[in-house]
Parts: structure tokens; sequence; C-alpha cells
């Protein structure tokens, strides 16, 4: 839920269906490309990616990352099978 409650207004309304229950979460390694969406202070080996699958058929994807601790948002950004944009926190 921490992952959803750090998405703005316009991100919901572009990329989020309906409710949290739309997307994925999956613990992952820490990549130097997931490092490029993260807050640098973080220092674990790994994270949770939560994806929200978006409202139509879209290769772009909101990406929310979430510490260990399931508590803290780390990072966010807008994934595509062939780019990656950054959002900073």
């Amino acid at each position: 839920m921490v992952a959803f409650n750090s998405v703005t207004e316009d991100e919901k309304t572009e990329f989020i269906p309906v409710s949290p229950k739309d997307s994925t979460v999956t613990k992952i390694k820490l990549t130097n490309e997931v490092k490029l969406f993260i807050d640098r202070s973080y220092n674990k080996l790994q994270v949770y990616e939560v994806i929200f699958n978006p409202k139509i058929d879209s290769a772009k994807k909101l990406t929310v990352y979430v510490s260990l601790d399931k508590e803290t948002v780390i990072g966010k950004g807008v994934k595509s099978h062939r780019e990656t944009s950054q959002s900073s926190l």
C-alpha cells in the first residue's frame, strides 16, 4: 500500500486502472539499472519492485521501489520495453 500511496494523482490517472490490486510486487536484486531510480543512500542488496499495470495496452509501466522494511518508498519511474525514464524523489 505504501507504493500506491506514493503515486501522484496524475500518475494514477495515466497508469493505474482501479486500485493497488492492479500491480505486481517482486523482490529483486539491486542492479545498476535499478540504482538509477532510487535514493542514493539506500545500501541494501535487494528491493521490492512494484509494477502497476497500465490502464490501456501500453509499453509504459509505472514502477515504484520500496525498501525491504516494506514501509519506505525509495524511488519510482516509468519503464518501457525500449527505454527507461526516471522520476526523482
